[in-house]
């Protein structure tokens, strides 16, 4: 369930209003807790919302998490093996 202290950190107009898309945001903090600020999450996660804002309403939050996750793990730096 969503917390409202994690969209405190966010900032105000940029938390998801739809429960749904609060416990995909929750989530993905966890998820990515040290590695992607919070607030960053917020607004990938509203990003998604829009981008995808055409597709069925119950396949939405399904679809946002998982590109959102994508669009996260984008951002991380890729752990290459270093040349012998």
């Amino acid at each position: 369930m969503a917390n409202n202290s994690s969209f405190a950190a966010i900032g105000s107009g940029t938390a998801p209003e739809d429960p749904a898309l609060a416990n995909t945001t929750d989530r993905l903090i966890v998820e990515f807790r040290g590695e992607v600020d919070v607030a960053a999450i917020g607004r990938v996660v509203l990003s998604c919302r829009e981008e995808l804002r055409g597709a069925p309403a119950g396949a939405l939050p399904e679809l946002i998490e998982r590109l959102a996750r994508q669009r996260l793990l984008s951002t991380l730096p890729t752990a290459i093996p270093p040349l012998p």
